[in-house]
């Protein structure tokens, strides 16, 4: 008995030497810092098919698929508008053929979350190019990730246009806010 009387005596006198003990341990605190990136907004893979020369207006048909990234880390939110230039006759059948920015319409389609969730995230109905046109955007607390939206467009081509090449400049920008 006396075996477990020393060992009983031991374990006590080790707790009370524990718990008298002061704290052998500090509180540290870890910090990260995350920084913010940019927003942006692209267009690729953008066509329109050609179209005769005729007596009447004709209609070319085309689209192309607008990419945004928000890593600005605010979730302050964001909207793409886009505008097209005149698109300027380039050809040896004559002069002043242009072709009015008016002419050119667009249709947002469905927005696809690559990354992030799509929710709050919201095309618009489009229209002419003439003037900077909302095509998607994202409410506060929202889009903040990675997007894909196809955007169908046309261009009214003014009956007897001069045969040659046409070309316009898109210009696609994103800005903070909805």
């Amino acid at each position: 008995m006396r075996t477990s009387i020393k060992t009983l005596t031991v374990s006590a006198l080790t707790a009370a030497a524990v718990l008298a003990a002061p704290a052998a341990f500090a509180a540290d605190v870890i910090t990260q810092g995350v920084t913010s990136g940019d927003r942006s907004a692209a267009v690729s893979g953008i066509e329109l098919g050609a179209v005769p020369v005729s007596h009447v207006a004709t209609t070319g048909h085309g689209s192309w698929t607008l990419a945004v990234d928000d890593l600005s880390g605010t979730g302050a939110g964001w909207k793409v508008t886009q505008q097209v230039s005149s698109f300027v006759y380039d050809g040896s059948n004559g002069t002043n053929a242009d072709i009015p920015a008016a002419n050119f319409s667009v249709t947002p389609g469905a927005v696809t979350a690559v990354s992030g969730s799509a929710t709050g995230v919201t095309p618009t109905l489009g229209g002419t190019l003439d003037a900077p046109v909302k095509v998607v955007s994202a409410a506060a607390g929202s889009g903040v990730g990675q997007y894909t939206q196809a955007i169908a467009s046309s261009l009214t081509v003014p009956a007897d246009s001069l045969a040659g090449t046409y070309t316009g400049t898109l210009t696609t920008t994103i800005n903070a806010a909805p």
